[in-house]
């Protein structure tokens, strides 16, 4: 792809491999530590203004390690790509972050230079799998941290990305009301897919979605403002308005630099252990290889290939919003395949939502008012018994005259008042997955507007 074409929308770069953590599900080499240098970040910036889109927001992301060891290439970086941009063109700026290394001066920029932030946190204090180099936990700093942080940052500009493995699903619930009550006001929570899911862990994710569901319920109903669930809103979208999926544009509309210069779709395939499969060049020779980026394009999320069944036939069909080919291409070697545990996955997460859309859109028949607290008790109710009753989803369509549980009718307007219907999309008249509904329900939080 010569410089010529215009169309890139987003660029990642791995500014450091170096970090101060060492986290147990962490695919980094962060040992090698290897650091972008200023004249690689200058080319890079370069080459994807020369071959950017010619309207829209432009999106300007880190990566690491933690981008924060390097934060004066960071702030030169932005700077830089800010400069060349036109003056009335939005370009945004994410970064994660582990919040760890931020100094005053850090916080005080990112106010300043409205810096969004992927803060990543698993819960409170007593959260695992985050480790320091020592290799002692390090939950209780994070949790004593973060809020302070939070406080001294613009309302929204922070969200929190958690990892759920097989060793802290048991407490998702949990956590996420714990984040929220630090004050996120959203929060990613996405399965680390190469762990070991065995069945117990999967009955931990199963009854986890369904303390959540009852809590959001109740909560919903009792009119509290809740943190907003980037997943469980993709999953709404598609369940009530039949929202289409959208595929992913790496390697397409966006980048990922490493620290060498090397282009890679995003920064999963860029430390995949094939990676040189998806290597797609480099800011030296300024161009992208033509058959990669023609083998990602051909990635056609309504003719994905599910390791087990077929999406056609699969019961939550109506509400998956899953398409990442580096997921598939780490699991399976290709880009098109869906590893079975995503489906598991995604199967339990979307029943879950199915049950909270049932529950919001159910007609209420006309009574006095009973106080907040005792609608929420019924709700919650309602919930948890359609949890139990239901615990496996709706029927598969092959199960006779089965009828689900719950039917969600997409072709009626939701009410106004449902939470999480809204569609506002940021530069989507394009076609290009900038939604927070499309990034499989936020496996890419460093793209989500």
């Amino acid at each position: 792809m010569p410089e010529t074409t215009r169309r890139l929308r987003g660029i990642i770069l791995t500014l450091t491999e170096r970090c101060n953590l060492r986290c147990d599900y962490c695919y980094v080499p962060v040992e090698r530590g290897r650091t972008m240098t200023p004249e690689v970040a200058d080319r890079a910036v370069d080459w994807f203004v020369a071959n950017a889109a010619e309207a829209g927001t432009l999106g300007l992301s880190f990566f690491g390690g933690e981008p924060f060891l390097a934060a004066e290439q960071m702030r030169r970086t932005t700077s830089r790509m800010r400069n060349l941009v036109h003056v009335n063109r939005r370009v945004r700026v994410v970064t994660p972050t582990n919040a760890q290394a931020m100094s005053d001066a850090d916080i005080a920029w990112c106010r300043q230079q409205d810096i969004e932030l992927a803060i990543s946190i698993d819960g409170g204090a007593d959260s695992c799998g985050r480790r320091r180099a020592d290799g002692s936990q390090c939950g209780d700093a994070l949790a004593q941290g973060v809020p302070e942080i939070l406080r001294k940052l613009p309302p929204g500009s922070a969200l929190a990305r958690m990892t759920v493995t097989p060793a802290n699903v048991g407490s998702l619930c949990a956590s996420i009301r714990v984040l929220g009550r630090m004050g996120f006001e959203r929060i990613v929570y996405l399965p680390d897919y190469e762990a070991r899911w065995d069945e117990a862990a999967l009955v931990s994710w199963r009854r986890e979605h369904q303390r959540l569901a009852t809590w959001l319920i109740g909560a919903h109903s009792a009119g509290r403002r809740l943190p907003e669930l980037p997943s469980w809103k993709a999953i709404e979208a598609r369940l009530l308005r039949g929202v289409p999926r959208r595929r992913c544009g790496a390697g397409i509309d966006q980048v990922t630099v490493t620290p060498d210069g090397g282009l890679y779709p995003c920064y999963r395939f860029a430390y995949a252990k094939d990676a040189h499969a998806f290597h797609l060049g480099d800011v030296e020779s300024r161009v992208l290889d033509p058959e990669k980026v023609a083998r990602l394009e051909r990635a056609n999320v309504d003719r994905l290939r599910p390791e087990r069944g077929a999406c056609a036939s699969c019961p939550a069909a109506d509400g998956c919003t899953y398409h990442c080919p580096a997921v598939a291409f780490l699991a399976t070697g290709e880009v098109e395949r869906v590893p079975e545990i995503v489906c598991r996955l995604t199967e339990i997460q979307v029943a879950a939502v199915r049950e909270l859309c049932a529950a919001m859109l159910r007609p209420v028949r006309a009574k006095p008012a009973a106080p907040a607290w005792a609608k929420a008790a019924v709700f919650a109710a309602a919930a948890t018994g359609l949890a139990a009753c239901e615990s496996s989803g709706p029927p598969r369509p092959d199960a006779g005259d089965a009828r689900p549980a719950v039917e969600i009718k997409v072709d009626a307007a939701p009410p106004a008042d449902v939470a999480g219907i809204d569609s506002q999309v940021v530069d989507g008249d394009d076609g290009i997955a900038w939604d927070a509904y499309y990034f499989g329900g936020g496996v890419c939080p460093l793209m989500l507007p």
